[in-house]
């Protein structure tokens, strides 16, 4: 459970400026291990920095000139766990585009690995699992294989893959009309070890509701 202080001692969170009004909380997180992260801002830049007893380290910054989008673009929020914490970095400000999740230690603030955006994300530490989609078997495409899950133990590192229906998760999304997976995914649920992930597979009329599907992922028999 993340925990929400006033700004910490020599934290800058100011401009003097008239000119300057930024809505940035400045707020401190702290994790159950003592770390910290909390934000920086001045005339010139933003910036998120991770503190531990030993040092401090800048994990993001924004320029003068987008600094006014700060919690907008970047890392918006955080979400902890055992011995790790992800970042959720929001790509473009507004929408139509899924964040991206980030890994970082918790003890070092390191990153460990980059995540790219995810179908499900966890919040309990007891059950520190991420689901997303692969990266698509063509090297020279950016594109994601929505034919297949990445199923990745956050305290483990270990990850383990799950094909699914073959062209049902394009086709809902090309039914929907939406920009991203993002848009067709519902909040999901974790009943028994099993994380089920409900999306619409087609929108309904004016006569008929939208028409759903579901996916079991059962992280039990995957020994991650």
């Amino acid at each position: 459970m993340l925990i929400a202080l006033k700004p910490v001692a020599a934290q800058n969170c100011k401009c003097d400026r008239d000119s300057v009004n930024l809505n940035i909380n400045c707020d401190t997180i702290l994790f159950d291990n003592h770390a910290m992260l909390y934000w920086n801002y001045n005339c010139d830049s933003s910036w998120l920095t991770f503190k531990n007893q030993d040092n401090k380290v800048v994990l993001f910054s924004l320029g003068a000139e987008l600094m006014w989008y700060t919690g907008n673009i970047g890392y918006s929020h955080f979400i902890e766990y055992k011995s790790m914490f992800l970042g959720v970095y929001q790509t473009i400000s507004g929408c139509c585009s899924p964040p991206d999740y980030y890994l970082h230690d918790k003890t070092s603030g390191k990153l460990i690995r980059y995540l790219g955006p995810a179908i499900f994300a966890s919040a309990d530490k007891n059950f520190p699992y991420v689901v997303s989609f692969a990266n698509s078997p063509n090297l020279d495409s950016m594109d994601l294989d929505y034919n297949t899950l990445v199923i990745y133990n956050i305290e483990t590192g270990k990850e383990a893959k799950m094909k699914i229906a073959k062209g049902d998760i394009k086709r809902a999304i090309e039914s929907s009309s939406s920009l991203s997976f993002d848009d067709i995914f519902r909040k999901a649920e974790v009943i028994d070890g099993k994380i089920i992930l409900k999306y619409i597979s087609k929108l309904g009329s004016n006569k008929k509701g939208n028409r759903y599907k579901t996916i079991t992922v059962d992280v039990n028999q995957y020994g991650i």
